[in-house]
């Protein structure tokens, strides 16, 4: 795609996301997840400036600019109702729209993102791979920097105590369908070990790497003692969401800002609630069915 298209594209659908907002539709969606009790999880990965950015990480997919996750915190705070996704439950009809935020891989310039969370009140999981601590990241850039290092113990141990709360991501990042049984689950089983070790606490939360899961890996984290796990299908958590295999919303710099470049509340609405509501039924009505529910609803 041309750069002329994809400007043509941005354009498109900020123009969408307006008359949406005109017509009361984003209104509208915001208050049936209230009557609803919904929770909606975002799922970051990196806050980088522009000079750490562009050497870096090649895909900008993953990035948010420090400015705009600011303004993101702000609105959050003034608007809806932050949530510690490791906590979280739906239901109830509260007044504001639960929002959980969730950072996926443990990056180390998630570190430097403490004080805005804690300014702004907003609680946040950060998901790492205990086996990566402190190491430049495979999947970084060719020639990665500095900035393309994973948190440390000595980072993650301050954070924690800072309240940042950490989950397991597996060990080593592995793309768990492509993998035996036995190796899928101690990578899942050994990161929960490992970081129950170095932070002294329980580990009650999985995200899956890549967000690629199945019936059977749901199972493996499930008996490994995970509270809940969170996919990357995008969606809402609502009472009825399979509580290991929840939705996020993954987001990146454009998910909030318009054609300026500045934070846009008209495309926040849009991409994290509208885009969400709209996905949520397609993929539940799509979903596999665990072999574990089927059996036991022909034997009810």
């Amino acid at each position: 795609m041309t750069d002329g298209a994809r400007w043509l594209r941005r354009l498109a659908q900020r123009v969408w996301a307006e008359c949406l907002a005109r017509s009361g539709a984003l209104w509208w969606v915001q208050r049936r997840l209230r009557s609803q009790g919904a929770v909606v999880v975002l799922a970051f990965h990196r806050v980088l400036n522009e000079q750490d950015g562009r050497p870096s990480f090649r895909l900008p997919g993953m990035i948010v600019r420090p400015e705009t996750f600011a303004a993101v915190l702000k609105h959050m705070a003034r608007h809806h109702l932050p949530v510690d996704a490791a906590e979280a439950e739906p239901g109830g009809k509260p007044g504001r729209i639960r929002i959980a935020l969730t950072f996926d891989d443990g990056w180390a310039d998630n570190a430097g993102l403490v004080t805005l969370l804690s300014e702004c009140r907003c609680p946040a999981v950060v998901f790492v791979c205990p086996s990566l601590c402190g190491q430049i990241l495979p999947f970084a850039a060719e020639t990665p920097t500095a900035a393309d290092r994973a948190l440390s113990w000595e980072e993650i141990r301050r954070m924690r105590r800072a309240g940042i709360r950490f989950g397991a991501h597996t060990r080593t990042h592995a793309a768990l369908p492509e993998l035996r049984a036995e190796e899928a689950r101690a990578e899942i089983a050994g990161s929960k070990a490992d970081l129950e070790r170095a932070l002294g606490e329980p580990c009650t939360v999985f995200a899956f790497p890549y967000g690629r899961t199945s019936p059977a890996l749901r199972r493996q984290v499930r008996e490994a003692g995970f509270a809940r796990a969170f996919a990357l299908w995008r969606g809402v958590w609502t009472e009825e969401s399979d509580p290991w295999d929840l939705p996020r919303v993954c987001v990146w710099e454009r998910s909030f800002t318009g054609l300026t470049g500045r934070f846009s509340p008209v495309m926040f609405d849009y991409c994290v609630f509208w885009r969400a509501w709209r996905a949520n039924a397609r993929h539940l009505a799509a979903r596999e069915p665990e072999p574990s529910r089927v059996s036991a609803g022909k034997a009810a």
